[in-house]
């Protein structure tokens, strides 16, 4: 008899939740308390602590090893949904990496990319994809500590999409309440539309901490607005809230006086055990549900079942078949003309053949003097050209110099905006103004306060938009990041 069985395992800073399933059926559930700092924000702090409570968990119960589905609550990463075109699997690896990395402003030798097909558009031969990026560093940890339970993982995810996968409705409003971190989910025409999440300031000040997370809130709304202008939010339906903060009592009523909404426990489309607090193990669920769990209230809900794993691989590009038949026919002439030699029997034979052999050596000199001259007067083109862009950039550089000076704008109130943006865990150490744009860089303790900290920036009258040009991943110093911001017309 065929026996499918699999783990959901949801970590976060506090516990492990763990969900078995065998032949569909949940026959084991438990949490596990995790001690004070293994895990902190979605970091882990002490791989081989995490390692040694994850093996002896699965040993006590006897767990399978070799089907775990696994999420990190906090888990770091960046994501875009981005238009190519062709149709699916027409498009290449390496065209979906160069696309993602120009988009998201990332290095591949920084991040795992991965990515998921969610719709085709056949009339316009174009495909669109969700494309995520994780920090190698923060995902490398996970996957030591899986390793020093002796788990390879069969798939990894992040939780909002298994969150939004557990309630698998077509129009929902979900948050994640954890102890040190809030994720936002916003799901419209049964799709993941946007994916926010919060490293609460206030440690643990609930009220404050919700009052916060409501702020949040409504940055994304008004994100969501602005980027899908198309599609309508239920504002009237409840907001599903799961995770573990709501073992604390006043959070329902917070939450609800706060949001001037209506408030629910998530309920995955599941059936399962009464004894099970679904809206507890709601990403443990969610996770399952990528394979096995099914339910016929998915129809309505289109699925992101995106595997991290799939990032950490190497992509194999497509080879020519017209370079194979080429690189062929290449060898196939050398054996010929080695067997053509081996064959030849005459001395006067042989000396054409020196002869022709010293006038194509010949032959090829003259080629290779010509190269190089021409090589030299490219390269003589090409520092020309440098000069001329130097040039260029200076003349850029003192018409803006002359701008500032003629606009005579008073910059302070720019900059006690730009250093009010910035979360209160991180610092700036670089302020250039330009007539046009400002650099900002500086350093924040996670990747993803940066994209709070331009939502705030182009919240701001002065400020048009912002770009981000790099983001390093998280270290002992927090994570370094360089924005460029566009000034307003006129301002």
């Amino acid at each position: 008899m065929l026996i499918n069985s699999y783990v959901g395992l949801d970590i976060s800073s506090a516990e492990i939740r763990i969900i078995a399933v065998r032949n569909q059926n949940i026959y084991y559930w438990n949490s596990e308390p995790l001690p004070e700092g293994v895990v902190k924000a979605g970091v882990i702090q002490d791989a081989t602590a995490l390692g040694v409570i994850i093996s002896n968990l699965f040993q006590s119960r006897k767990l399978p090893r070799n089907r775990v589905i696994c999420s990190l609550t906090g888990l770091p990463f960046i994501y875009r949904t981005i238009s190519m075109p062709g149709k699916g699997q027409q498009v290449s690896n390496e065209a979906i990496l160069r696309e993602a990395r120009r988009e998201m402003s990332l290095a591949e030798d920084d991040m795992y990319i991965s990515w998921k097909v969610i719709e085709l558009h056949p009339e316009i031969s174009e495909t669109d994809f969700f494309v995520l990026g994780v920090p190698k560093s923060a995902l490398n940890l996970l996957l030591n500590s899986l390793s020093q339970a002796n788990i390879k993982p069969y798939m990894i995810d992040i939780k909002p999409l298994a969150l939004a996968r557990a309630a698998s409705m077509q129009d929902a409003t979900i948050i994640s309440l954890e102890r040190d971190y809030f994720d936002i989910i916003l799901v419209t025409g049964g799709r993941v539309r946007m994916i926010h999440s919060v490293n609460p300031s206030f440690g643990s000040d609930t009220k404050n901490n919700i009052v916060e997370l409501m702020d949040e809130f409504n940055r994304v709304l008004k994100s969501f607005s602005r980027d899908f202008p198309q599609e309508k939010l239920d504002m009237e339906s409840p907001i599903l809230i799961s995770g573990e903060l709501l073992l604390k009592e006043e959070i329902l009523k917070l939450l609800q006086d706060i949001s001037g909404r209506q408030v629910a426990l998530l309920k995955p489309v599941i059936n399962t055990s009464s004894k099970i607090a679904a809206e507890y193990y709601g990403a443990a669920l969610g996770l399952l549900m990528k394979k096995t769990l099914r339910a016929a209230g998915q129809a309505q809900y289109r699925d992101i079942n995106l595997n991290l794993l799939s990032g950490t691989r190497k992509k194999r590009f497509k080879v020519s078949t017209v370079s194979v038949l080429a690189t062929a026919g290449i060898v196939v002439a050398c054996f010929a003309v080695v067997f053509w030699l081996h064959g030849i029997k005459d001395n006067e034979d042989l000396r054409v053949e020196f002869l022709k052999m010293e006038s194509s050596t010949t032959h090829q000199k003259v080629m290779d003097a010509q190269k190089n001259l021409k090589g030299r007067n490219d390269l003589k083109k090409s520092l020309q050209s440098q000069q001329q862009q130097i040039q260029g950039q200076v003349a850029a550089i003192q018409k803006d110099e002359e701008s500032i000076s003629n606009r005579k704008i008073d910059y302070t109130s720019r900059i006690i905006a730009l250093t009010g943006a910035i979360p209160a865990n991180g610092d700036y150490s670089v302020i250039r103004m330009g007539s046009d744009q400002i650099v900002l860089e500086g350093t924040v303790q996670n990747t993803l306060d940066v994209i709070s900290m331009n939502e705030n920036i182009e919240a701001m009258t002065y400020f048009k938009e912002t770009r981000i040009v790099s983001l390093a991943p998280w270290n002992e110093t927090g994570a370094t990041f360089n924005v460029v911001i566009t000034n307003q017309p006129g301002e």
